[in-house]
């Protein structure tokens, strides 16, 4: 972190301001809890960093923040930790330290990291980025929360040449050439079914045939998961390798040379 001061200063409450990026996700149910039992002096401090363009931007306390307006008191004024000098960087940093042993989501946490300057998350940001999905939670197409899938994908052991940034690369691809940017293509199961055996076939695969039998699922990505979910029943164990163990069934299909070793004689 940079160097930078701190003084305990009482701030007006409409002059905190919040940066999404380098915040978690507004819990309304959490507001509005902290809102009907307001108790000013139960607050505590709100961490804030004062930026050179004069705004206070609230790292730690947002929801403390919005009870309070919620609760009527929008026109008074809080006691603040406010710190000088930092960069987004380090109140990305600071965020995330401080929340480090509270519930905060893998997606806020994801999120911050890419601010932060973490080069996996700013890498993987970047695929998602270039194949037209925006890291957030939602069902709408386009959004793209299974960052825990993806991460572990790119933690995984890449049999053959290459390295497992490519992997993912190639996984959000296809997954975005078979179905768009249905949310539902994004599912965890699917990120990690689907990044499992790009990990373990690599090269072998002919992603064109991948992409095509995907696209052509009956029920498309919800069709996919059924199948899945019918496996895993049977079969017991993980639905990502019942997801997986489907998906090379798909590609073998119609094959008679060049098949794939089955999913479960490799486990």
């Amino acid at each position: 972190m940079s160097t930078s001061s701190f003084e305990i200063e009482t701030i007006p409450v409409a002059k905190l301001t919040v940066d999404p990026e380098v915040q978690r996700g507004v819990d309304k149910a959490r507001v509005d809890k902290l809102a009907k039992d307001y108790q000013e002096a139960a607050l505590g401090t709100i961490v804030v960093s004062h930026r050179g363009d004069g705004t206070y931007h609230v790292i730690d306390g947002q929801h403390r923040v919005l009870a309070a307006i919620a609760a009527g008191h929008g026109e008074g004024g809080m006691t603040c930790l406010v710190y000088e000098g930092l960069s987004r960087a380090d109140e990305a940093a600071m965020f995330r330290r401080l929340n480090n042993t509270r519930s905060v989501t893998a997606v806020d946490k994801f999120r911050v990291r890419v601010v932060e300057g973490d080069l996996v998350a700013v890498s993987l940001n970047s695929i998602l980025s270039r194949h037209g999905w925006r890291v957030e939670f939602g069902k709408t197409d386009g959004t793209f929360a299974a960052v825990s899938a993806l991460e572990a994908v790119h933690r995984g052991k890449l049999a053959g040449p290459g390295d497992t940034t490519q992997i993912c690369d190639t996984l959000i691809k296809t997954i975005t050439e078979a179905w768009g940017h249905e949310a539902s293509g994004v599912r965890a199961e699917i990120v990690s079914g689907l990044g499992a055996v790009l990990l373990r076939y690599n090269t072998r695969i002919d992603l064109a045939k991948l992409t095509a039998e995907l696209g052509s699922c009956p029920g498309g990505p919800r069709g996919l998961v059924g199948k899945a979910k019918g496996l895993h029943q049977f079969r017991g164990g993980k639905l990502s390798d019942a997801l997986a163990e489907v998906v090379v069934e798909m590609l073998n299909k119609n094959r008679r040379s060049n098949r794939l070793p089955e999913w479960r004689s490799q486990a």
